[in-house]
């Protein structure tokens, strides 16, 4: 939150929720979207094991997906 007012809808595109990000080891984010479309357990076990997803809602090997960014550079953590 910032100044009373949530930013994560503008700065991550959440249309609902619950929404996930899934973030890699380089902090970009690989996956956007609702929670039940995936196992995500498996997803950050994979991600721990420097893995790359597959899938919807995930940005290609090349980050190519519609979507795809970079994660924050400051720690906004405690905003979302």
């Amino acid at each position: 939150m910032r100044n009373g007012v949530c930013a994560a809808s503008d700065e991550y595109g959440v249309k609902g929720v619950p929404h996930v990000l899934l973030v890699d080891k380089e902090g970009t984010i690989v996956f956007m979207g609702h929670p039940a479309s995936r196992d995500i357990e498996k997803d950050i076990d994979s991600l721990l094991k420097g893995e790359k997803l597959s899938g919807d809602g995930c940005t290609g090997a090349a980050g190519t997906e519609e979507g795809s960014t970079e994660a924050p550079s400051e720690d906004n953590s405690a905003a979302i």
